[in-house]
Formats: C-alpha cells, structure tokens, sequence
C-alpha cells in the first residue's frame, strides 16, 4: 500500500477514534475532578518552548511577525472563553479545588479542529495566490494553538486562586 493510499482512507480511521475521545471525554466530564493548581502551568510553558524552538529554527519574515502577533491574540480570546467555560469550584470540607470542563468546552475545540481542517486545503491552494508562505500558515495554527492554551490556562488560574482566597479568608 503507498502513501497516497494510505492517505486516502485517513479520515476513515481518525474520525471514528476522535468520535469515540470525544465521547469518553463528554462522559468524563460529568463529575468534577481534582484540580492541580501547582501543574497549570505545564503545558503552557512546553508549549511556549516547543513554539518558540520552531520559530527560531524557522524564523518568520518581516511582517509576518505581525500576522503571528495578531493569531497569538486571537487565539488568546478564544482561549480566555474556553478558560471560562470551566466550572471550578472549593470543596467547602477540605479546600481542595475542583474543576469540570462543561461540554460546550469540546464542542468549541472540536469545532476549532473541524475549521482548520475545513481551512486548510483552501490556504494551502491560495497561499500562491495571497503571496502567503505555506509556513505562515503552519505556524498560525501553531500560534493560535499556544495562545488558546496560556490564555486558557491564566483564566483558569487567576479564578482559582481568587475563589481558594475567598474559601480561605470566608473559613
């Protein structure tokens, strides 16, 4: 079997077993879990690295810094809402945060995963046309990414100490 083959009969498989994350994931969420502040800042900050790594290694040319800019902001915004989307709250018996992603939360990334796929065979034939680097494109995405998971990330932070200060200073 080749390449072009193989790549032929992809969403056959990947959408079953994203079908099949996304519904273990909405069935897990019907309970809040433990939420582990000292760790929020993980996946941000190996993220950020792993961007930034890219970025150095393939560096964007004048202006497109701009357009990076403004990704990294919009996905920013779309991160602070997902960050939202999460109820997190203080066991009133022992102070332990607690966090449960509602399901508007995958369907929001869900529908961010469909609109890039959706976008990307467009921007990958018109990029000659709009004198756009495919990398631009590429590490767009990769931008977007990153800035939905910080900002995502420090909402969800800065609400969870506030709401541990007001348990603690309310006890």
């Amino acid at each position: 079997m080749t390449l072009d083959q193989v790549a032929h009969y992809w969403p056959y498989i990947a959408v079953p077993i994203a079908a099949v994350v996304v519904m273990i994931r909405l069935h897990r969420m019907k309970k809040h879990r433990p939420m582990r502040l000292e760790m929020i800042w993980v996946l941000p900050t190996a993220m950020a690295v792993l961007c930034g790594l890219l970025l150095w290694r393939f560096p964007p040319e004048g202006l497109e810094w701009l357009w990076l800019g403004a990704i990294f902001a919009l996905g920013g915004a779309v991160g602070w809402h997902r960050g939202r989307m999460v109820d997190i709250i203080v066991c009133d018996q022992t102070s332990i945060l607690k966090m449960k992603a509602t399901p508007a939360a995958i369907f929001m990334f869900v529908g961010l995963v469909l609109f890039r796929a959706a976008l990307r065979p467009i921007l990958e034939v018109e990029s000659a046309a709009w004198h756009v680097r495919a990398a631009l494109i590429t590490d767009g995405f990769i931008v977007f990414a990153v800035g939905l998971v910080i900002m995502a990330r420090i909402e969800m932070g800065t609400r969870a100490l506030r709401l541990l200060h007001q348990a603690r200073t309310a006890a």
